[in-house]
């Protein structure tokens, strides 16, 4: 309460605290200094003091905890009454939740801080240390439930003061040893849960053999077992387990006294109040109270003994025999002596004729008679049984208690029935089951014992036993939830861990079908529905769905629910369906995160090939005008050899660029798995040569020696795809002249037929480089990867192997690496590698029509320049102008347009017989512009080639390319041999090859000018005869000096190539 002065002259001036109530004084405005000395007098007064003051005149009783907080925290307190505390990783029995609640050790522990500070505590669970530190991160948690001193700390969370402590114990199966503190540990394995654990054990104990496993299901399958492993933890948690599987498995065999953990409790440092208004009230908490909780916990062993009440057959004939002969002797005292010894003889002959063991007993344990089969069980005769006592026999019950139970049937009559282990004369034991009761012979009371040998019986009920207990652990374990339904009356079993799985505690949720449709997700009851009729009427065996349940808190998680019918009425129709469900939230959470990076995967992979696609469109364009021009520099007879050496450097550079750009597309297309292998017919020995003309021109700039070796055999064509078969012969051969420094490369290829039309072609490359090291061996097949010595040839992008390697898997065959190939390294050469691969293709033996090869001249002797006219389409102008030399170097006319609309206009007005069309441009691009072409009536029929650097998805654009309406394919760069081979066969010329070749500028001495002025002139009538004529005049001029000369323009007349002509002449006319 506030007594408030509302007065003019008066001042609050402060205020003396209790829990609830605040009293405030005043001083007059008029009085500071008044004011300043009650303050001051007031701050120096104890808390204490201000409280017994405060009992004496207004009655307030404080508790010990309110005494020692001071006025902040108390008012923290009245401002906060309920605080959040998340679980640390479900220590069972440590710390658990269950329904927003702590249970275990720590929910106790908490109940009592609760009642001391009158606040409540809800807790939030976690599921590992992952979660917990993102809920702490987030201001979730006042308290983390408990923190072993071990524990690595949380980020802004404090550790109270330590309130209690555990020791370790160690568990293991029923045949494990005992250890203490002197055991020697050694061919011991002990597992624990925690890398902390692992530590503090350590710690105390060095020589321990510890294995860190989180698994707690893979921890108890091997230590029950493996003798020799041994789960340890602190001790309630050893409790927990032992009470969850009982004694049938484990025991606890030892203890590691050094080794213990210490407890604390959690506290977020965002209110600096409640670290200490945590540990003041831990300190008002009784050490008995805290060892009371914790023993509440501690295993209690209960062992339940079971009784199987079976009965036997009373020898009721020999009772009543024995009441007859009672009868007998009263009325035939003479006949009684022979009666009874009759009835003795009947006795015994029943006795020992008996199934079952038969004992007969005095109070004294002593055993006066057996039969036949008892003696057999036990392995004694008749006589040595006398002399034994029945606690002799029956070792499994103490000698006081088979006394007691003697006296207990002999003086009382009654009848017994019990389980014993009998012991053999061997020593060895036996389950039996006796039944006793009272008999009286030879006036003597006595025990007649009935004894069983159950050990079938027992294995059975163990078997029983442990199938029971296997199922219960599977169900249990597995964290399934089992349902039974009966379709009959809509009753469903949902056992105890299904409804766990949902929130639901036992009683919470009853067994019916409504209920369980209520918690169904609208959208899923659909399907449901349906895959229960599915089942019902036959059409599937096995009921197996995916849906959401809504579980207690509201959410929902993801079933998969699977059942079966296990019976059927006599018309066929359901009757009971048993199943289970399992919770797959989480597989699905991951499948749903599966599928994101998937797509986002394929749009990166879709990204790659675009990239990929643009960036050979724009390494080919500039590529084609280096390449087309070299090629054409190549055939100019007037250079000097240094200037065609220069030229071959050129294109060998740029082929080699190429290799390296297809090698790039190749593999994206591997790695999509759409690349697809292209067959047709290759003259074999001209492609090989080929290929071996190429690389002696890498090995001689080298200086080391290129050899190879073709089989007689080979047929003349083969059936393949050229292109890959070239890359890959050049990747593996090229490869081999890089790495070698010294010595040689070979390349073998041998001819095997495997059937009529099928060959097997061998391909051998050896080198005498480095070697490849056996480990390294699987990383040259990774893509940009290169390893060994071979990392200092920085030369390659570390992609032919793999390509090549994948080129011939597709092709049927293997790329296999041999590495050293030779003993040691000798004079510098290295030990050498070897690639070998085999492929079969479709063979034959016949002649090819002859085609232009690489390096050597050809021709079309058959048109005169001209006469033929070709439109060249390219919004390129490098590329119009390499292809425009080119084929104006054979007398073709040539036209040019930018894109496909100007070679409609254009071809309308020449009329061109062939049409190079380049596919990309921007405008009308090729595949338009050819419509546009055969749309138009006049053009329709004019033959057109697509051209293009763009080589990405090159299967399917050459199919769109002949669909759409071109006749042929050329890819940039264009080789030039293909170009022209491509131009002769469209437009039916003939090709003349010349495989001479001519001097070069440096071994020519022109003549006179006055000749070459003529000459020239002759060039600008087009009169051919005339510089015929004239070469064949200065062939013996000046004893046949200019014959090089006239020899030269001889060919180039021949052929018809006025340009050749031109060049050579304006090489020596003076300007």
């Amino acid at each position: 309460m506030i007594f408030w002065a509302n007065y003019n002259n008066l001042v609050l001036k402060g205020y003396l605290p209790d829990a609830i109530q605040i009293s405030t004084m005043v001083t007059g405005k008029n009085h500071p200094l008044l004011k300043s000395i009650l303050e001051k007098s007031y701050q120096a007064i104890p808390f204490s003091q201000l409280y017994a003051l405060h009992e004496k005149w207004l009655g307030a009783d404080f508790s010990a905890e309110q005494r020692i907080m001071t006025r902040e925290e108390l008012a923290f307190l009245d401002n906060k009454k309920t605080f959040t505390v998340c679980d640390y990783n479900d220590m069972n029995p440590i710390s658990g939740v269950q329904n927003g609640q702590l249970i275990g050790v720590m929910g106790d522990y908490y109940n009592e801080i609760a009642s001391r500070l009158n606040v409540k505590f809800e807790a939030i669970p976690t599921s590992d240390r992952e979660e917990l530190s993102r809920n702490v991160a987030g201001g979730k948690c006042d308290f983390i439930s408990v923190i072993p001193a071990d524990q690595p700390p949380f980020p802004a969370i404090k550790r109270s003061d330590e309130f209690a402590g555990s020791i370790y114990l160690s568990m293991g199966n029923l045949k494990s040893i005992f250890f203490d503190q002197d055991s020697d540990f050694e061919g011991h394995t002990f597992i624990v849960c925690y890398e902390s654990f692992k530590q503090a054990l350590q710690e105390a104990y060095p020589d321990l053999d510890i294995e860190v496993n989180s698994d707690m299901d893979r921890i108890l399958k091997k230590i029950s077992s493996d003798e020799n492993s041994h789960y340890v933890a602190p001790k309630p948690i050893i409790d927990s387990i032992i009470q969850k599987y009982g004694y049938q498995k484990f025991k606890i065999n030892g203890s590691f006294e050094k080794a213990e953990i210490k407890y604390a409790l959690g506290v977020h440092d965002k209110n600096p109040l409640l670290l200490s208004i945590v540990n003041k009230i831990i300190a008002t908490i009784p050490p008995d109270l805290t060892t009371r909780i914790f023993d509440k916990y501690e295993l209690r062993e209960v062992r339940i003994e079971k009784s199987y009440n079976i009965y036997f057959l009373y020898i009721l004939v020999a009772l009543l025999v024995v009441m007859i002969v009672g009868l007998l002797v009263i009325f035939h005292l003479k006949k009684q002596h022979k009666i009874i010894e009759a009835e003795k003889a009947r006795f015994e002959t029943l006795m020992q004729n008996a199934s079952d063991g038969i004992l007969i007993i005095d109070k004294d344990a002593s055993v006066l008679d057996s039969n036949i089969k008892i003696q057999q069980m036990l392995g004694y005769t008749a006589d040595e049984i006398k002399t034994l006592k029945v606690y002799d026999i029956n070792k499994f019950h103490k000698k006081d208690w088979v006394i007691k139970s003697l006296h207990s049937i002999i003086t009382e009559n009654r009848q017994i029935d019990v389980k014993a282990e009998y012991t053999r004369k061997d020593g060895s034991t036996f389950p039996v089951g006796i039944t006793s009761s009272s008999i009286v012979l030879d006036n003597q009371n006595c025990s007649y014992s009935s004894i069983r040998d159950i050990s079938e019986q027992v294995e059975k009920e163990k078997a029983l036993t442990d199938s029971e207990f296997r199922w219960k652990f599977a169900i249990e374990g597995s964290r399934d939830g089992l349902w039974d339904w009966n379709v009959k009356t809509s009753e469903v079993y949902f056992s105890p861990q299904w409804k766990k799985m949902l929130g639901f505690k036992d009683h919470e949720f009853q067994g019916t079908l409504e209920e369980w449709k209520k918690l169904i997700h609208p959208e899923d009851m659909p399907q449901i529905m349906q895959d229960t009729t599915d089942i019902f009427e036959g059409r599937t065996q096995i009921f197996i769905n995916r849906h959401r349940v809504r579980t207690k808190g509201g959410d929902y998680k993801w079933i998969l629910d699977r059942g079966v019918i296990v019976s059927r009425d006599e018309q066929g129709n359901p009757e009971r369906i048993l199943g289970t469900q399992t919770d797959i939230s989480r597989q699905k959470e991951t499948e749903e995160k599966l599928k994101a990076a998937m797509i986002e995967a394929q749009e990166a992979n879709r990204s790659k090939s675009v990239f990929l696609s643009n960036m050979s469109h724009e390494l080919r364009t500039p590529l084609n005008a280096i390449l087309g021009y070299t090629q054409i520099f190549a055939d100019d007879k007037t250079l000097t050899k240094k200037q065609l050496s220069g030229i071959q450097t050129m294109q060998n550079a740029g082929e080699h660029l190429l290799m390296l750009i297809n090698d790039m597309l190749d593999l994206s297309k591997i790695e999509a798995g759409k690349l697809e292998i292209q067959s047709s017919e290759i003259e074999l020995k001209a492609f090989i040569t080929h290929i071996c003309n190429f690389i002696k021109v890498r090995s001689d700039s080298k200086n080391i020696e290129f050899y190879h070796e073709i089989s007689q055999h080979l047929p003349d064509i083969i059936i393949g795809d050229e292109l890959r078969i070239r890359q890959i012969l050049l990747n593996l051969i090229s490869n081999a002249v890089k790495f070698t420094d010294k010595g040689y490369c070979s390349f073998q290829v041998i001819g095997e037929t495997v059937s009529e039309g099928k060959t097997k072609l061998n391909f051998i490359v050896e080198d005498t480089g480095p070697g490849i090291d056996k480990s390294q061996q699987e990383i040259v097949f990774e893509p940009f990867r290169q390893s060994g010595e071979r990392l200092k040839y920085s030369e390659g992008t570390g992609l032919g192997l793999t390509v090549s390697r994948n080129l011939i898997v597709l092709m049927g065959g293997e790329l296999i690496l041999t590495s050293p190939i030779h003993d040691k390294k000798e004079s510098g050469v290295g030990l050498g590698t070897r690639f070998t691969f085999s492929i079969v293709v479709a063979s034959e033996y016949r002649e090819m029509p002859q085609k232009c090869e690489p390096g050597i001249l050809y021709s079309f002797p058959d048109i005169m320049p001209g006469s033929k006219k070709v439109l060249i389409v390219d919004d390129q102008f490098s590329n119009r102008v390499v292809l425009r030399d080119t084929l104006e170097s054979f007398g073709f006319a040539v036209s040019e347009a930018k894109d496909g609309g100007q070679a409609l206009s254009v071809c309308k007005e020449v009329q061109p017989d062939l049409v190079f069309m380049d596919l990309r441009m921007p405008g009308v691009d090729g595949f338009t512009g050819v419509k546009l072409l055969r749309e138009d009536e006049r053009c329709a029929k004019i033959p057109v080639i697509a051209i293009t650097a763009s080589m990405a998805g090159e299967d399917y654009l050459k199919e769109k390319c002949y669909a759409s309406g071109f006749v042929g394919f050329l890819p940039k760069p264009f080789v030039k041999q293909d170009l022209i081979q491509m131009v002769a066969d469209i437009l039916n010329l003939s090709l003349k090859c010349h495989k001479e070749t001519p001097e070069t500028n440096e071994d020519i001495v022109a003549p006179p000018q006055e000749v070459l002025e003529q000459l020239w002139n002759f060039l600008l009538d087009g009169d051919l005869d005339a510089i015929s004529d004239t070469a064949q005049e200065i062939k013996t001029t000046d004893s046949g000096r200019y014959r090089k000369f006239s020899k030269r323009l001889q060919e180039l007349t021949n052929e018809i190539q006025f340009n050749g002509i031109e060049r050579l002449l304006d090489q020596y006319l003076k300007k």
